[in-house]
């Protein structure tokens, strides 16, 4: 049993091998390659890792708005706040509004 399996394996590699060679005749594309899922495969190996080879150039981080020169600060009240509430600092944001001359606010 197992050798007639063995046999049929090995014949239906052969048919896969001549269909394909037969469309590499006609000039039909090939069959796509499709990989096995490895959603069940243990993880990766971090050891195999592959090293990057760095960033491209200019996608460094940097702060976009560290070079704006600002020409109005308008701080923005808070309302509707309960009485006595503290204010627990704040975070700047800039708007770059476009004008006929430069006018950024913060």
């Amino acid at each position: 049993m197992e050798r007639l399996l063995r046999v049929i394996e090995e014949q239906q590699a052969e048919i896969r091998a001549l269909r394909d060679e037969i469309k590499k005749l006609k000039g039909l594309p090939r069959r796509p390659t499709i990989r096995p899922s490895t959603l069940n495969a243990p993880p990766p190996d971090p050891s195999r890792k592959k090293t990057r080879r760095g960033k491209r150039p200019g996608s460094a981080k940097r702060q976009k708005t560290g070079e704006l020169i600002i020409h109005e600060t308008i701080p923005v009240p808070l309302q509707g706040l309960p009485q006595g509430t503290r204010q627990n600092g704040y975070e700047d944001f800039v708007v770059q509004d476009l004008k006929i001359e430069a006018h950024n606010v913060c």
